[in-house]
């Protein structure tokens, strides 16, 4: 059951133990939710007041960065990243998003500029950067939808997601499923 059709209500403000986490969507409550660190939070309040200014955009344009490297063939090893991060929601209240994801960003470019200078391999390199994932696949499907390559020709995707410094390790995800692919990397 949804809370505003049991209630009414003109928003929510939920206390957490813990500081609470934040997400993005592609829908837009039709009330403001608030959630709140409980210790931030005096025991002598007994009233709150807010004024929120809200603004959605269901089709917000947005750019994704594709680069490329032509080698010995038309057959592609691509390496993918995503650009977008969660950022501000209000004063204070920022997340900068270097794990999640300028580390993939800059480990994209990175690997775009160390197979820039190197003999040429067989395979040609695509380097893309997606927009719009934090809200779903929105960059990633546009991309499919809209190819510069052609699908099959694709080999390879290495998708890089929240590479952090690297230091403890990596996680392979599909790893087992593609264990060929997985010797590779």
């Amino acid at each position: 059951m949804i809370l505003s059709e049991k209630f009414e209500i003109a928003g929510l403000i939920e206390l957490h133990t813990k500081t609470p986490g934040c997400r993005v969507g592609r829908k837009q409550l039709p009330w403001p939710y608030i959630q709140i660190n409980r210790e931030a939070i005096p025991d002598e309040i007994t009233n709150v007041e807010i004024d929120i200014k809200n603004k959605y955009y269901n089709s917000y344009r947005t750019q994704n960065v594709i680069g490329y490297i032509q080698d010995q063939t038309n057959k592609l090893i691509v390496f993918t990243a995503h650009y977008d991060g969660i950022g501000s929601f209000g004063e204070g209240n920022y997340f900068p998003g270097a794990s999640d994801n300028a580390s993939g960003t800059s480990m994209v470019l990175d690997l775009a500029r160390h197979y820039s200078s190197v003999e040429k391999p067989y395979y040609s390199y695509a380097f893309m950067l997606f927009s719009g994932e934090e809200a779903g696949p929105m960059g990633s499907r546009f991309y499919t939808e809209h190819p510069l390559f052609p699908l099959e020709d694709i080999k390879l995707v290495i998708n890089l997601d929240m590479v952090g410094t690297g230091q403890e390790g990596v996680i392979l995800f599909n790893g087992p499923q593609r264990p060929f692919e997985a010797a590779i990397v």
